[in-house]
């Protein structure tokens, strides 16, 4: 249904927060809710469906009478006291639950929010809010614990462009580990800019504004993920031979 974009505009909902607001972990990153008390007086049963790696709510209503579905709400011409009535119900069940398991964030940009799923997909590694700072996510590597990326919410006047927009806009970047020839020659002050708060000689910055395309963005990310681990990794003890007798 419509509505759950706009109540998920800026949050981003948590696997932590579903499971302890009720919601069933199944396969492939999804949690499930069935709500039967919160539409009960209107004998519908209402499903939750999150995908918290897409930020995405899927709703179904079923008629507990019928077994069906329910969708009459979905049609814009249908009036009445009874579907006027679930439309309330389940703005209100739905803001209340969107304000349980999410939380506020000022990353939501549509490149974001797919690489968000592609690296969690292909690295295993969710963005973390370690600052509770809704303008900064982290990439954290599994291994070493350092920050491999962080996802930053910040003013273009700020930013290296060689020809910076006028007047300035709020733009999100991604910021990414290289080795200094890997920076020189990939930062151009257009597709990618020098690093920001970061060391510039080591970190560049990408804008997540559809730019540059996806695939590109993740081999970015990988080739951050894999310099990390090359830098920071434990070191293995190497044993040495016992004395010969």
């Amino acid at each position: 249904m419509q509505l759950l974009p706009d109540l998920l505009k800026k949050r981003t909902v948590k696997d932590s927060l579903l499971l302890k607001h009720g919601f069933k972990e199944g396969p492939q990153g999804t949690f499930t809710l069935e709500d039967r008390e919160s539409l009960a007086p209107l004998s519908l049963l209402l499903t939750v469906r999150a995908v918290p790696a897409a930020n995405h709510l899927e709703v179904m209503l079923t008629d507990r009478e019928l077994d069906t579905p329910y969708t009459l709400h979905l049609n814009p011409k249908a009036s009445g006291t009874f579907v006027g009535q679930v439309r309330l119900t389940l703005e209100r069940r739905l803001t209340e639950l969107v304000d349980s398991v999410s939380v506020s964030s000022s990353l939501g940009a549509p490149q974001t929010r797919r690489l968000f799923r592609l690296i969690e997909e292909t690295l295993q590694v969710k963005p973390e809010n370690t600052f509770d700072d809704p303008a900064l996510a982290v990439l954290r590597h599994p291994v070493t614990g350092k920050w491999f990326g962080v996802f930053l919410t910040v003013s273009s006047a700020k930013l290296s462009y060689t020809t910076p927009p006028s007047p300035p806009v709020t733009k999100e970047i991604l910021l990414l580990n290289a080795t200094a020839a890997e920076v020189s020659s990939l930062v151009d002050g257009k597709r990618y800019l020098k690093g920001y708060h970061m060391n510039k000689k080591f970190w560049y910055a990408a804008v997540l504004d559809d730019t540059l395309p996806d695939r590109e963005l993740l081999g970015r990310v990988q080739g951050s993920y894999a310099l990390n681990l090359k830098k920071y990794a434990p070191r293995k003890k190497h044993l040495s031979c016992p004395p010969e007798s």
